[in-house]
């Protein structure tokens, strides 16, 4: 016969064994996770660079503040032209609802 103790110890290792293969089957992998947060890390830190570039452009007035503001505006229009815009991202549902509010 098993005990309690046995039993609670072979339950938490069937547990860790059904989550580590999820896990594995959905591709996050303890790798994966470990350079998707470290490549989140890297892209907030360059994010936080850019803005304080920029408010110290700003308050410079040089041609370096004109470079600055031009990536600004650069990125702005790259955002518009190629990241999805609501068309593609919402259901037809909502667009069409919203189109009929517009009109």
């Amino acid at each position: 016969m098993i005990s309690p103790a046995e039993f609670e110890a072979a339950w938490t290792w069937v547990e860790s064994e059904v989550v580590d293969a999820a896990l594995e089957a959905a591709g996050l992998t303890d790798r994966f996770v470990t350079v998707a947060v470290a490549t989140a890390l890297v892209l907030l830190l360059v994010l936080f660079w850019f803005i304080f570039t920029l408010v110290a452009a700003w308050s410079d007035g040089g041609s370096f503040g004109a470079v600055v503001e031009s990536l600004l505006i650069a990125a702005s229009a790259f955002s518009v032209r190629y990241l999805p815009s609501s068309r593609k991202v919402l259901p037809d549902a909502v667009v069409r609802k919203a189109e009929a509010k517009s009109v």
